[in-house]
């Protein structure tokens, strides 16, 4: 349920400190989990996180006959491969990752396959899979475009081209189904127009841990297979996308040491701390420990097409920013778990903050003081409910946050950072 009421208290005297561990990254664990789906062999992934996301691939991964055992931090998964699935119908929960990433991995199948979902996954498109599927041999019935769909392979792979103008997911479902199927010989997906490209970066990362390497050049994956998936033992690195509203709020009023990041991550939304430096915070590395201190605020331009998750949090430094900061990539934003770029523009402006949609480019006013708002709707959306309660640490009273267990969707533990942060700070 999402109906959960949440006060922001502000802090006494607006400046937090102490030490975080990041969250785990439920990009790098949903990956992971999906090729453990499709290997053979027994598969360890250590610091899997509880958010919904991947407790959702964690339990299609049950239901389709998968062997999972968990032990203290590590989770052992045994599977039979996605050719011997045991069942026909799964959920995705709310996961727009898992829907778009294992819908393809699922048409490896010669059985018929229902995906369903809940909540806001049941008005995001599905459409690309129309013609996509039509091309690759596979038997492809959606509801309007939408969930629930039906699946049936197996599926051919073969050289095709691939619109990935509007996200990378479809296209590492497409790249681990591609390496699953035992129909695989030499095939060339050309991807024309790709966004997120280091997601399509991180996939082909957690695909290596498994022995299978697919060279990528100049927008084009070549393959050589069939491959062989060999035991794999992954280690989920920390979470940028989630400890991106941490470092937001260091760079805002504080210093704060943020532990588990890695500082090389194929993760998008490492480029973060491009913004917080031109925002005039300061950072700097003790081993994998990121410590994050506010100097200037200032407003900035950054381009967020590849990495359109770090809005939020931008649009958070970004009101408490003097003058202006333009955010490239809205286009981005449609199709999200709310219409993340009017949602933002709708909720910032009961603190006070007028943004302004111009095309592509969302531009936002910064303010001397933020008002707190006793009326925030999270939408359903776990980083807008995040990013008020940043805004709410700072700002000039309290705030109240409806919808605001959406953040289980991906930092279930996020309230309890804020806690700390009160613990912590001056106040």
């Amino acid at each position: 349920m999402q109906s959960e009421i949440k006060t922001i208290r502000p802090l006494v005297n607006k400046w937090i400190q102490g030490t975080l561990k990041a969250p785990a990254s439920k990009s790098y664990g949903q990956r992971a989990l999906a090729c453990a789906i499709v290997n053979p062999n027994r598969t360890e992934i250590r610091g899997l996180g509880h958010s919904d996301d991947e407790m959702a691939v964690l339990e299609i991964a049950r239901m389709l006959g998968c062997k999972v055992l968990v032990h203290g931090d590590a989770v052992r998964i045994l599977s039979r491969g996605v050719i011997n699935l045991s069942e026909t119908v799964i959920s995705c929960g709310e996961s727009g990752l898992a829907t778009r990433m294992l819908i393809p991995v699922l048409a490896n199948s010669e059985r018929m396959i229902t995906v369903q979902g809940h909540g806001s996954l049941l008005n995001r498109s599905l459409a690309v899979y129309d013609d996509l599927f039509h091309d690759l041999g596979v038997t492809f019935e959606s509801t309007n475009g939408k969930l629930p769909v039906k699946v049936k392979g197996p599926l051919l792979p073969k050289t095709i081209r691939v619109d990935a103008s509007k996200s990378s997911q479809y296209l590492s479902g497409l790249i681990i189904a591609y390496c699953a199927s035992p129909l695989l010989t030499n095939a060339t997906i050309v991807c024309e127009n790709p966004v997120s490209v280091p997601y399509i970066h991180l996939t082909l990362d957690v695909l290596r841990q498994f022995g299978v390497d697919v060279r990528f050049e100049k927008n084009e994956l070549h393959f050589s297979g069939p491959y062989t998936f060999e035991p794999a033992q992954l280690q989920v690195e920390g979470d940028w996308s989630g400890a991106s509203f941490l470092i937001a709020a260091a760079a805002i009023s504080g210093s704060v040491k943020i532990t588990g990041l890695n500082r090389y991550s194929k993760q998008a939304d490492v480029h973060l701390l491009k913004a917080i430096e031109d925002y005039g915070a300061v950072y700097r590395w003790e081993g994998n420990d990121l410590i994050v201190r506010s100097e200037k605020r200032i407003g900035f331009e950054f381009d967020a097409t590849d990495c359109p998750d770090l809005f939020p949090p931008l649009a958070v430094l970004a009101a408490f920013a003097t003058g202006e900061t333009r955010i490239k990539g809205v286009h981005r934003l449609y199709d999200k778990e709310s219409n993340r770029a009017l949602t933002i523009q709708s909720e910032w402006a009961k603190f006070g903050v007028h943004i302004e949609l111009n095309g592509d480019e969302m531009v936002i006013h910064g303010i001397d003081k933020v008002q707190a708002s006793e009326a925030v709707m999270a939408h359903g959306d776990h980083r807008i409910a995040m990013g008020a309660a940043i805004l709410g640490l700072f700002a000039e009273g309290e705030t109240t946050i409806e919808q605001a267990n959406a953040v289980n969707k991906s930092f279930p533990g996020f309230y309890s950072y804020i806690e700390k942060l009160y613990r912590d700070g001056r106040n």
